[in-house]
């Protein structure tokens, strides 16, 4: 529940399997941010949404 899978595809423009650490979270400072490499689709940051609010304790 704390890692989300994310397959690849042309619309998040990852080229491997990846996840998301949930339990993992962590700023990053906007100077050291690259370009947008892609999206999201709204199934998988519902995911994320839900997998947050339970791991922070807010559902």
């Amino acid at each position: 529940m704390t890692r989300i899978d994310v397959a690849p595809n042309a619309a998040n423009g990852l080229r491997v399997p990846s996840q998301i650490a949930v339990d993992r979270p962590q700023t990053v400072r906007r100077l050291k941010l690259g370009p947008t490499i892609g999206r999201l689709d709204g199934e998988a940051m519902l995911a994320v949404h839900r997998s947050l609010a339970v791991f922070l304790g807010l559902a």
